[in-house]
């Protein structure tokens, strides 16, 4: 049951998290507009304008975010997510893992909290590590059916053996003289 509560908390930081970042830019729009204004609107209007970005970036936004990641990887490894993390029936968590971290790159970059460059070095790592990991599965799966081949098993099996009694063979059967072997 705590389970389903952690998942349930996990799903209300994502969706919080990205209203903040969807209503963001709505607020950049009006900060914008708010140029067209006489001087004393203009002053005030981007004064609450800008109060209400950091409210919403450092009051919603932000710990959203770091909530979400906290409630992710707990349901993540109380949910066993982690044993088949690297299979082949999980890819899609990796690369949904890989877009997550990708967003908090950005979202650094765009809050300007890192150092200079760091986002884009993060990025040109991830997108690196990804295409690694892609050829990597590839390989893999390329050496998995080399190993596959080696067995030299046949590519179907085999539920009945059907024998004809001794002395009935057909014209084919009787040109080789195939041994029909015990009954």
């Amino acid at each position: 049951m705590a389970y389903q509560y952690l998942k349930a908390l996990h799903i209300i930081f994502v969706v919080t998290w990205f209203a903040g970042m969807f209503y963001m830019p709505r607020l950049f729009i009006y900060n914008t507009e708010a140029g067209e204004k006489d001087e004393v609107a203009r002053t005030a209007l981007r004064q609450q304008f800008s109060m209400m970005m950091k409210r919403l970036w450092f009051g919603i936004t932000w710990p959203s975010a770091i909530l979400t990641l906290i409630f992710g990887l707990t349901v993540m490894f109380k949910g066993g997510w982690n044993n088949i993390l690297f299979t082949t029936e999980a890819r899609w968590l990796l690369v949904k893992l890989g877009f997550v971290l990708l967003l908090y790159v950005l979202i650094s970059w765009v809050s300007g909290d890192v150092v200079t460059g760091w986002a884009s070095v993060m990025v040109a790592i991830l997108i690196l590590g990804s295409m690694q990991l892609i050829l990597l599965g590839v390989l893999g799966e390329y050496l998995g059916r080399l190993f596959m081949e080696s067995k030299q098993r046949p590519l179907y099996i085999v539920q009945q053996i059907l024998r004809r009694p001794r002395g009935e063979f057909s014209h084919q059967s009787a040109e080789r003289k195939v041994d029909s072997g015990p009954h």
